[in-house]
């Protein structure tokens, strides 16, 4: 409680002294411009602290504009700039029903009237991987749970404990709105997310997005990866679930606001967001939660696509061609696989082909209608396994997770969620084959 009325206290004379002291004439130029767009209706409190800890990480050692656009109840939102110690008021803005659209205003107003050299965004919200959230069993509702303190600011409301109210579901397939309105705004598909990035990229930077923070869980997906490599360079996110508190924004907003980032490429900035990450649970010396936080580079996407595609269709030539049951090997790599704590039909992709490639060692005389093909599948494993340590940037996990690489992708035992085909991947790749095949024998 005390701690809370603390935070409250810095944020109003934080407020206050910028409000005096901004000027309009000062020069934004930078080197950075770092968008947090933050939707937490239901979790102000964690919001607050995060907005705090940002204006804690600013130094003067370089130009980086950290603006925030929050929007935390009701239908406005507020923008902020943050400086070393100094919340600075802009302007409060009007939402639209429709958060692609909020989005891409923030987006708008953020990057073409505080100019930089380069572009980051970070979503701060909630996530259900690729499943609709309403479907989803494992979805943030049994273990987001937050008592919020009474003593805090701004008249909220709150409902005691958070449960299955997802108001921002960063990510999910189905083309139909989620049921979980909130005062008529809806939540954030996976293909609603590629048109926002698109847009910016194409309308607003006329270039690609340097980096996607996904503050929110499971939304390292390879198949939301795959579906933003045209418009983004990397994209940073968790391929499990998330702590309410979200990053440690202090650590991240110092990664740019320190001289050393200025002499850094941008994937260095990238790599330095996900160690930020892992540095601040380090010195959580009561931390025991689990967690995943790893930057990938959407550049290699293509090449991963491929290779399992190429896995899946080898493997279809071993079922059509030989007694052996090939179908059965993919069920049993299935059962050894890493799987999300958060979803169990989420498994880690480096996790799959280590097991494809241990069970396929046990081949060790095929038949010779199927030799060839063993042999290729075996050389595709090899390399699959290769390109995804490549597409890795950086990767921290907790003692729970210590086996994840930093992607995952959608493998579900019991059948295929109908949304799944609605994603680009799932209909550009041969992957649902592959899946399917598995969902046969496990019924």
């Amino acid at each position: 409680m005390k701690s809370y009325k603390k935070l409250i206290l810095l944020f109003l004379i934080t407020f206050s002294i910028a409000t005096n002291v901004y000027s309009e004439n000062e020069d934004l130029k930078a080197d950075w411009t770092i968008l947090i767009f933050m939707e937490t209706p239901d979790i102000n409190h964690q919001a607050l602290t995060n907005i705090v800890q940002m204006t804690q990480g600013c130094t003067s050692k370089n130009k980086v504009n950290i603006l925030v656009e929050w929007h935390a109840g009701g239908l406005t939102a507020e923008r902020f700039l943050i400086k070393k110690n100094a919340i600075i008021p802009i302007e409060k803005t009007s939402l639209a029903h429709h958060m692609e659209k909020n989005i891409i205003d923030a987006a708008t107003w953020a990057y073409e009237n505080y100019p930089s050299e380069h572009h980051g965004l970070i979503l701060r919200g909630k996530g259900s991987g690729i499943l609709p959230p309403e479907d989803n069993e494992y979805g943030l509702g049994h273990f987001d749970t937050i008592k919020p303190d009474p003593a805090l600011p701004m008249g909220q409301e709150f409902d005691g404990i958070v449960t299955k109210n997802f108001l921002f579901s960063i990510i999910y397939a189905s083309e139909v709105s989620p049921p979980h309105m909130h005062q008529g705004r809806e939540g954030l598909t996976n293909k609603e997310l590629a048109n926002v990035i698109k847009e910016i990229s194409e309308h607003v930077l006329h270039d690609k997005l340097d980096f996607l923070g996904m503050d929110a869980s499971a939304m390292q997906m390879f198949g939301v990866g795959y579906e933003l490599r045209y418009y983004l360079h990397y994209l940073i996110g968790s391929q499990d679930w998330e702590s309410p508190e979200g990053y440690d924004y202090k650590k991240l907003v110092h990664v740019f606001s320190c001289k050393a980032c200025k002499e850094s490429n941008v994937k260095t900035c990238v790599k330095n967001i996900v160690r930020s990450f892992y540095d601040s649970r380090m010195d959580d010396e009561d931390e025991i939660e689990s967690y995943s936080l790893s930057a990938v580079d959407l550049t290699l996407y293509e090449k991963v696509k491929d290779n399992l595609d190429e896995i899946v269709k080898l493997c279809k030539h071993c079922i059509q061609d030989s007694s052996i049951n090939i179908k059965q090997l993919l069920f049993e790599t299935r059962l050894a696989c890493l799987q999300s704590h958060c979803n169990p039909v989420y498994i880690d992709l480096y996790s799959f082909y280590h097991h494809l490639g241990e069970h396929f060692k046990q081949l060790n005389n095929p038949p010779e209608d199927i030799k060839l093909y063993v042999a290729e599948i075996k050389v595709l494993i090899h390399e699959g396994k290769k390109n995804i340590r490549k597409t890795i940037v950086e990767n921290a996990v907790s003692w729970y997770e210590q086996e994840a690489k930093g992607i995952a992708i959608y493998f579900p035992l019991d059948g295929v969620h109908k949304a799944y085909f609605e994603t680009e991947f799932a209909q550009k790749s041969w992957w649902p084959t592959l899946v399917e095949w598995v969902c046969e024998l496990s019924k």
